[in-house]
């Protein structure tokens, strides 16, 4: 989705990628999630994403661009620099928060001393830095956006993170040989500093590409 930090992060990068590859005309179009993906199988879209690589087991007529749009880990932000984690079943001594409808919380966080589900990003910030919770659970993307946007102090995210996943731009097979010209241009997208540049503004954090 659009409207999220990584969907505008993927856009803003996508528009540049596109620029770049010489004679290439497209239409950015925001859909559902599994809308997205079908429509990108089935031919009826010509590159997706961002998305995991666990995506390709489901679909055989699409093709990453190895190249990776970014990297995002599932992070614990607090505002206690003395709590230490060591995986999900380090949560069980605190008071934790996270998103609805967030299956990897769900099926991992056990036994947490308390547990408050919320609906959205900044009601998961502003419960934190209220003292509400001992941590909160969100893409790292997500949390340095809200962050930025609220202008939140002494809220930090807890090393390492609890899981990290890399995502990727997909495209469908009848494209396959605009794989490798896509990643180049990201490749230079990083190395020229263009990449930094589009994160720092969408994301308000540091980048490290």
């Amino acid at each position: 989705a659009q409207n999220i930090p990584e969907g505008k992060l993927t856009a803003a990068l996508a528009k540049v990628l596109f620029d770049r590859a010489t004679g290439i005309v497209y239409e950015y179009v925001s859909l559902p999630n599994a809308r997205s993906i079908y429509e990108l199988g089935q031919g009826l879209l010509d590159i997706e994403g961002p998305r995991n690589p666990t995506i390709e087991k489901n679909f055989s007529n699409i093709i990453k661009i190895p190249e990776t749009i970014f990297v995002n880990d599932l992070v614990a932000f607090s505002k206690n620099s003395n709590i230490k984690l060591a995986g999900w079943k380090s949560l069980k001594k605190h008071r934790v928060a996270y998103l609805a409808g967030w299956k990897i919380f769900e099926n991992n966080v056990v036994g947490a001393k308390h547990l408050e589900i919320l609906e959205s990003p900044e009601a998961l910030f502003k419960f934190l830095d209220a003292g509400r919770t001992d941590i909160i659970l969100i893409s790292r993307l997500s949390g340095l956006n809200v962050i930025s946007d609220l202008n939140l102090k002494g809220i930090a995210a807890i090393e390492p993170p609890l899981t990290v996943k890399s995502f990727y731009l997909y495209i469908n097979k009848k494209h396959e040989k605009l794989a490798p010209v896509f990643a180049k241009i990201l490749r230079d997208m990083k190395s020229d500093g263009t990449y930094c540049q589009i994160y720092q503004k969408v994301i308000g954090a540091d980048c490290n590409p």
